[in-house]
């Protein structure tokens, strides 16, 4: 049964990476989320360039997604600048738009890309979808001030420092930080509590994406892709 439930997962993720193919044009400055729906739209992307001959710039979220691109033959730009398009999946996407990101630790930079685009197009399978945000938010930090951070997020739910599944001690963002997993229950207004997490001292970023950072979300499914737009 998990097998099939792969199969099904990984077939769904396929569509919607290459649905968004659609939005690629030539002569473009391209973000790139971190994920792994997005890692689909690489290898699509990839294809893309190559058939169509499009002269493009990408600006990758994480060093994970810019050795995967650089693999690809995907042409990388690690230099901030005004983006026309983001590509970028997410871990939960409620009724209004409003997003949880960061499970792959790449928030602050996600975050930015977001702020830097004219557009941004979150890709996801329905599994993704739910009527109100709740459960983990990651909050990226920076390491000395974990314990002070630790207790002021304790006002807000049940924080705890995410630890690395590949080595001994806590996970590392590409921006030498830590990450807190704070668990809530529903978040009745997201741009609020993003805004109060955010003047805690010692709070870099949290994965809370408001969704007047979002363009539209295009959504998997088993026999179609839906767009949904603000």
């Amino acid at each position: 049964m998990r097998y099939e439930t792969y199969k099904y997962e990984r077939r769904v993720k396929k569509k919607v990476a290459k649905f968004a193919l659609k939005f690629i044009d030539d002569d473009i400055v391209l973000g790139l989320g971190t994920g792994s729906t997005v890692r689909y739209f690489l290898y699509e992307l990839s294809k893309y360039i190559r058939e169509k001959g499009l002269r493009i710039k990408c600006i990758p979220s994480s060093i994970d997604t810019e050795l995967i691109a650089r693999k690809l033959g995907i042409p990388i730009d690690n230099f901030l600048q005004e983006i026309d398009i983001t590509i970028d999946g997410a871990d939960k996407v409620d009724e209004n738009l409003n997003l949880i990101k960061g499970g792959g630790g790449a928030l602050l930079r996600e975050k930015l890309l977001a702020k830097s685009s004219k557009e941004v197009i979150i890709i996801v399978d329905e599994s993704k979808l739910y009527k109100k945000l709740s459960g983990i938010i990651p909050v990226e930090i920076v390491p000395f001030s974990l314990n002070y951070v630790l207790k002021e997020l304790s006002k807000y739910g049940n924080p705890s420092l995410r630890y690395s599944k590949s080595r001994y001690g806590p996970e590392i963002t590409d921006n030498n930080n830590f990450i807190i997993d704070l668990e809530v229950g529903e978040i009745e207004n997201p741009k609020e509590l993003e805004l109060e997490l955010k003047k805690i001292t010692g709070v870099v970023e949290s994965g809370i994406f408001p969704n007047d950072l979002v363009s539209k979300v295009l959504i998997g499914k088993k026999d179609k892709v839906e767009i949904i737009e603000r």
